[in-house]
């Protein structure tokens, strides 16, 4: 089991309102190592471990200092995952999945305008438990179970740190 997903899904889970570059920057960094440890058959290498750094580093860069950009683009693509991925799951044929997730890139861009500070909170809390969820490869049931409890815990948590934090 790979720690560097759980370790950045765990930071997205808890602190991802908080510290919203690390939204962009954990993502960032998740797909340099993916593309860096392509090539050797998804082994984790000294250059997929650079790339992933300098993906991250530029998304955390970028999320500095284009917020509100960043968050309303990862608004969208949370948000069309999200429709997507629930739709598979329910076994639901509306007849596209890019309108499914067109869609859900909607509600979830207007989630990103709209209710800004609860857009940070819920997106880094959906996207740390997916990425936590996903790098333990557990059997359906378990996956779903684990997704939906994280989920709730990773808000449950921000909600707690904002107020303490005002």
């Amino acid at each position: 089991m790979n720690l560097f997903p759980l370790v950045v899904g765990a930071a997205l889970l808890f602190l991802g309102y908080r510290y919203y570059w690390l939204i962009a920057g954990g993502i960032g960094f998740l797909f340099g190592l993916n593309i860096g440890s392509a090539p050797s058959g998804g082994a984790l290498t000294g250059s997929a471990i650079v790339l992933g750094l300098v993906f991250g580093a530029v998304g955390a860069f970028t999320a500095v200092f284009i917020t509100a950009l960043v968050l309303n683009i990862a608004g969208f693509l949370v948000g069309g995952i999200i429709l997507v991925q629930l739709f598979a799951y329910l076994d639901w044929n509306v007849g596209s999945t890019l309108v499914t997730f067109l869609i859900g890139g909607i509600i979830g861009l207007l989630m990103a305008l709209f209710a800004n500070d609860f857009a940070k909170i819920f997106i880094s809390s959906v996207t740390g438990a997916a990425i936590i969820v996903t790098s333990l490869q557990a059997d359906i049931a378990t996956a779903s179970f684990l997704y939906g409890f994280l989920v709730l815990l990773g808000i449950v948590a921000q909600l707690i740190l904002r107020r303490r934090f005002k």
